[in-house]
């Protein structure tokens, strides 16, 4: 159990029922204060929750009213610790499907995710004097004591920026606003706010002058387009998660008119509406010869609104932030994103099906842009591929509600009852990520020996399994499991065994319809790990050759070594002439050739080995692909390389014809 501290708490003027009153108590929990927002020393009851319906719905009110719902989350996770210690994790897991243990659990993640600070400004103590007032305790009663709103919060993912106290706040401010009691109802008005609120966990700025967009105004705006019929139909079959990609717009909501008033006619379709990116002309420069670069000048001073825009034009940014306020006016979900030296942004070109927009990299070199929120971001590098991968667990509410609370309640627990809670939640959503990396690192520090090996084996299957479509995923899956499945003394037989078993697994990923882009990315991350572990003194350098980056020099042993791994492995790719898994296995192969002529060390044994291939492929009737690959070989000499080294891949590509 926890250890309990006394602390300081504010407490209103009217009435306070104290949490040790309610549950039944004969010693206080709190001490009452009879000044209002007066400091008082007040040491937490020692009395558990009870873990029933209205033994829960009494405690947090209780705890409302007293100022302490912090010492309310300790306690509730105090009694549901005691409710697993006395019986069994599968009778737990059962527990947690009735009514008093779905609302236990529901409670208690909210209130962890809130966190010690949150806590204690909604309890009042801190600067938001808001949270004292009686009608935003009835508010906050009625979140936490209410099993659906509890479930359409927790819900609609997690957020990766600001804080759940603000949220919570946005939230209660359009209750207040909300004088036909639209969102208590339910419906898109619930949905628009809690989607309003999670947005503006930190505030969300207009683009054209920084200025904070009101976010009450903003769920206002999106009920009225509705009502009018300005925004397409799909727009009310959205879930909460999508809708936070449409409310979240960094236009303010008159630009968004103005987007609709504006677009033109051939683009007024549910299927082109993102194509108003490129109405939009590419200009580096104005008619003064102000570059881009120059932000606010290029405008001549003026904000950066959607009409000055199409103005003066602009560069990807300019073109990726017009097609992402265009498909929101119309009620699409959008968002910008980050590639290397380029702004894409993604939209639901077909109702929750994602497509990137202005792209040049794909999604595989496609990351979160600033301001922009990403459910499980960082567990993956801020990347782009778990929009699509979180749309598919949302497809189910329910089995996915029922993993974040399993993900939630693992954290009360360690070792196998740690593992079994985890695996619960991958089998009620295949698709939960932050279920799967957390179940590979719980598996991978429990192993030990041959069990352990066993054990890792079967979650990497099972990942595979569950995480099909998405290459990139499963990887990251792996690589939480990396050591377990190839401990630090393996030989390296056992790592190209291992790379090579992968590879296979992500070229059968590709054949099914997994982006081949993703697939060859997720080679790169497993062999990167594998260098980097082969050659701990200079990890960089190992890393750069299926990356195919620079820096540092291996010696000619340790650099061969890694090249015929990583050659083996891209190999496993070449499965056939054309294709999905044909496109991978080239991404992968012109990550080699650069990694292998960045390299000074394999500019013997690679390019011998490339020379060959390109031959054997020549000589089995695949002259595109050899000429393609001496051709990459050419490029990549001449950008990183030498005269010398150019010259010899000239003289291979002439042999081609």
């Amino acid at each position: 159990m926890r250890t309990r501290l006394p602390r300081f708490v504010s407490a209103p003027a009217i009435g306070i029922l104290t949490l040790a009153t309610v549950l039944g108590s004969s010693s206080p929990a709190m001490a009452v204060a009879s000044t209002p927002g007066a400091l008082v020393a007040a040491p937490l009851d020692e009395t558990p929750v009870p873990l029933t319906v209205s033994g829960l719905r009494e405690g947090v009110v209780a705890a409302i009213e007293s100022g302490d719902l912090e010492g309310y989350e300790i306690a509730l996770g105090d009694a549901l610790r005691s409710e697993l210690t006395g019986t069994s994790t599968r009778a737990f897991l059962r527990f947690l499907k009735s009514p008093a243990g779905r609302l236990a659990s529901l409670q208690w993640t909210l209130l962890s995710r809130l966190g010690p600070g949150s806590l204690r400004e909604i309890s009042g103590i801190g600067l938001e004097e808001s949270w004292t007032l009686p009608e935003r305790r009835a508010s906050l009663e009625w979140i936490l004591t209410d099993e659906e709103v509890l479930g359409a919060f927790l819900g609609s993912g997690d957020i990766d920026a600001g804080s759940w106290g603000e949220s919570l706040d946005v939230f209660c401010r359009i209750l207040d606003a909300d004088l036909d009691g639209l969102v208590r109802e339910g419906g898109l008005p619930r949905r628009l706010a809690i989607a309003v609120a999670l947005c503006w966990s930190e505030p969300v700025r207009w683009m054209a002058d920084d200025s904070e967009i009101d976010p009450v105004a903003r769920w206002k705006s999106y009920l009225e387009w509705d009502a009018q019929g300005l925004l397409y139909a799909t727009f009310r079959d959205l879930s909460t998660w999508e809708l936070r990609y449409v409310v979240g717009s960094w236009s303010s909501d008159e630009d968004l008119v103005w987007a609709r008033a504006n677009i033109k006619d051939e683009l007024r379709r549910r299927d082109k509406v993102g194509d108003g990116a490129h109405m939009l002309s590419y200009n580096l420069f104005n008619k003064d010869g102000v570059s881009v670069q120059e932000g606010r000048r290029f405008y001549d001073g003026k904000p950066m609104t959607l009409a000055i825009m199409l103005e003066y034009g602009g560069v990807c940014g300019a073109i990726s932030r017009f097609g992402t306020s265009m498909s929101q006016a119309f009620g699409v979900p959008a968002m910008p994103v980050g590639q290397p030296g380029h702004c894409a942004f993604l939209w639901q070109k077909e109702p929750h099906r994602w497509s990137i927009n202005n792209d040049i990299s794909g999604w595989a070199e496609s990351g979160r842009h600033s301001g922009i929120q990403i459910v499980w971001s960082d567990l993956a590098a801020r990347r782009a591929w778990l929009v699509p991968l979180m749309q598919e667990a949302q497809s189910d509410a329910e089995a996915f509600l029922a993993a974040e609370i399993l993900v939630q309640m693992s954290r009360l627990v360690e070792g196998e009852d740690r593992i079994e809670f985890l695996r619960d939640a991958t089998e009620r959503c295949p698709r939960h990520f932050e279920a799967w990396c957390l179940l590979a690192e719980a598996v991978a520090k429990e192993a030990d020996g041959r069990r352990g090996v066993r054990d890792s084996q079967r979650v990497m299957r099972d990942a595979a399994k569950a995480l099909g479509g998405h290459p990139a995923a499963f990887t990251a899956v792996v690589e939480r499991l990396d050591e377990a499945l190839v401990p630090a003394d393996a030989d390296l037989r056992a790592r190209e065994r291992h790379v090579r078993d992968l590879a296979r697994q992500l070229s059968l990923m590709t054949r099914q319809g997994a982006d081949p882009g993703l697939a060859a990315w997720g080679l790169r991350d497993v062999l990167s790990r594998q260098c980097e572990r082969l050659a701990p003194e200079n990890r960089r350098a190992a890393r750069g050759i299926p990356e195919g980056g620079g820096g540092g020099r291996l010696t000619d042993r340790e650099a061969a070594l890694l090249f015929d791994l990583c050659f083996a492995a891209t190999l496993e790719l070449d499965v056939a002439p054309q294709g999905p898994t044909h496109a991978a296995w080239r991404r992968a192969t012109a990550r080699l050739v650069d990694g292998t002529v960045r390299q000074p060390a394999l500019h013997q044994h690679g390019l011998v080995e490339f020379q060959t291939l390109v031959r054997r492929l020549a000589k089995g009737g695949r002259l595109d692909d050899a000429r393609w690959l001496a051709d990459a070989v050419v490029k990549s000499t001449g950008e990183h390389g030498d005269a010398d080294l150019q010259a010899k891949a000239a003289s291979l590509r002439g042999e081609l014809g």
